[in-house]
């Protein structure tokens, strides 16, 4: 984009970015269904669990009083599920990821209420000592479930580096196999299956401990187990935690290739 007086006048850059960006979400609305089975699935199943988790925050099944505050800590979550997705496909990638880490934060802290009875008091109290996301994931811990924290250290690092701190170990917007920074607006095949996979990943725990957290008739509660399980089994192998190790082979890959190239051309 050449930047003159006309670019620097007013609004003028926000109309010529979201240009790019109107022109990316159409094209990765256009791209997702044809991203083999994982992908497409994620987005609709995910969709529908959205409904369910949307509808609980907002007591459409009856109200059960109180506070509300576990409705509304969900209701925070959905909000950010459907940012997240928003910006992934306006390109955004790292602007996505940084919403899935904090629903992150919100499933461990879910699930530590499930584990610990006196850990909802601590938190409405304001209680940092034991509600900070470092001391929830520790409580968790202790508990020596494989499936504990829903968010472990090695993906909340990861996804703080990449979404949400300055880490010098990470290009910024940088999708691609060579690592190389892209500017929002510009689909990217695997940024978008990244974000959809961690969207996903934070979202399908939030909603187990929801149906034990909120009251459901018991025809809703099933159906929504329902959808949890979709969501679970549409979640691809690709994620945050697996994305330096498919680069790194996707750039040996692409070495070998370019040196056989070189080889055939010069005999």
């Amino acid at each position: 984009m050449a930047l003159d007086a006309e670019t620097l006048n007013k609004t003028e850059f926000f109309k010529r970015t979201w240009e790019f960006e109107d022109k990316c979400e159409a094209e990765t609305d256009k791209a997702i269904p044809a991203m083999g089975v994982k992908a497409p699935q994620a987005l609709s199943t995910m969709g529908r669990l959205l409904a369910y988790l949307d509808a609980i925050a907002s007591c459409a099944w009856g109200c059960p009083g109180g506070d509300h505050a576990i409705e509304r800590l969900i209701f925070r979550a959905c909000n950010r599920a459907r940012g997240a997705v928003r910006l992934l496909r306006l390109g955004f990638y790292d602007e996505s990821l940084m919403l899935s880490r904090a629903n992150g934060e919100a499933a461990n802290l879910l699930w530590l209420f499930l584990k610990d009875k006196t850990a909802i008091a601590d938190w409405k109290a304001g209680a940092r000592r034991t509600s900070s996301p470092v001391e929830v994931r520790k409580a968790l811990e202790k508990f020596s479930d494989p499936m504990l924290p829903p968010v472990d250290q090695e993906r909340y690092k990861l996804l703080s580096g990449i979404g949400a701190h300055s880490d010098a170990g990470f290009a910024p917007a940088a999708h691609n196999i060579l690592d190389i920074p892209v500017s929002p607006g510009e689909p990217l095949e695997q940024g978008i299956v990244l974000c959809l996979n961690e969207v996903a990943h934070p979202l399908s725990f939030i909603a187990i401990a929801a149906l034990v957290l909120v009251k459901l008739p018991d025809d809703i509660k099933k159906a929504a187990k329902q959808a949890i399980v979709d969501q679970f089994l549409a979640v691809g192998s690709f994620d945050i935690k697996s994305r330096a190790d498919y680069l790194a082979k996707q750039r040996e890959a692409l070495a070998k290739a370019l040196e056989e190239s070189e080889d055939t051309e010069g005999t």
